[in-house]
């Protein structure tokens, strides 16, 4: 599934707590890690030679840390700095090197206090068609440690659909990693509160309201059956869990923390031409909204 897995980093700590997942996969994948730091150039600072100070300091830090990985995970790791906007330096070396997944923290904070993951992160969501893999720091305790995150734990994986078969392509996504760590996916379909079909002054609002949700209720049931039936066939066990609720986002979170689930992995976008439709709107919210490590992707026609 992954041959080739890209990180980013910003010189931070905060940062470098995705290479203990980065190292996992691509253990697990056998594939090669490249680590990747951008350097923008800063417009208007007189103080002569602080840029080329500042980007000597980034190229030093990515060849240092990609040493480090190499020698305690004995992977092939490569690195290499970057020039430019972050967002587009990154997609365009992923294109250039045939990544087939990024891996970035949701925000850092470098020694040069350009605390651009959280952008840039925002800015692989919207626009990468590459899977992306978003982690949420966590802050160090009182003895400066940090609990460190290990896929080779993750038996549990939560897959938001929408209830129409282009969603469903995220499928193949998630399968590969529930395979290779034994992990159960939870396919989650979220069913909104009915529209009022009459005046919410006549006595049967409710209870038409009442039956056209139980309606889409098992509907929604019925149309995951025939989900968990498509990955239990491809040996790989599996779940479905209806939720209603105002809020997709909200509910999917809210079902994540409730099942313990390690994972979630959704898709990022709609149907071609609709980028910032239900999907995409809805993956915004939930990694805004849960700690739980992000898989995102654009997702393959489901078949």
């Amino acid at each position: 599934m992954f041959n080739r897995i890209q990180v980013a980093l910003d010189g931070s700590r905060f940062a470098e707590q995705s290479l203990p997942v980065a190292e996992s996969l691509a253990k697990a994948f056998e594939a090669t890690l490249d680590l990747v730091s951008v350097h923008e150039p800063v417009v208007g600072v007189e103080m002569e030679g602080w840029d080329q100070s500042a980007a000597s300091w980034t190229e030093e830090y990515i060849c240092r840390v990609s040493k480090e990985v190499a020698d305690r995970s004995g992977l092939h790791v490569e690195s290499k700095m970057l020039f430019g906007t972050p967002v587009r330096a990154l997609l365009d070396h992923a294109g250039y090197t045939g990544a087939d997944l990024i891996i970035a923290a949701t925000h850092g904070r470098g020694v040069l206090s350009r605390a651009w993951l959280g952008s840039v992160a925002d800015g692989l969501l919207r626009h990468s068609e590459r899977p992306i893999m978003l982690l949420h720091p966590e802050e160090p305790n009182g003895d400066g440690e940090v609990e460190s995150m290990d896929p080779r734990g993750w038996k549990r994986i939560l897959v938001p659909l929408d209830g129409t078969e282009f969603s469903c392509g995220i499928i193949e996504t998630a399968l590969p990693l529930a395979r290779k760590f034994g992990a159960a996916l939870e396919l989650v379909r979220v069913v909104p509160f009915p529209m009022e079909v009459a005046s919410p002054y006549l006595p049967t609002t409710v209870q038409m309201n009442q039956q056209v949700l139980s309606a889409a209720k098992e509907a929604a049931a019925s149309w995951l059956e025939e989900k968990v039936a498509f990955v239990e066939s491809r040996g790989v066990e599996a779940h479905a869990v209806v939720k209603v609720a105002s809020q997709p986002a909200s509910a999917i979170c809210a079902r994540a923390e409730e099942a313990d689930v390690d994972l979630i992995v959704m898709a990022t976008h709609g149907r071609k031409g609709l980028s910032r439709a239900f999907l995409g709107s809805t993956a915004d919210k939930v990694i805004r909204s849960t700690s739980i490590p992000l898989l995102t992707h654009r997702p393959p026609v489901f078949d």
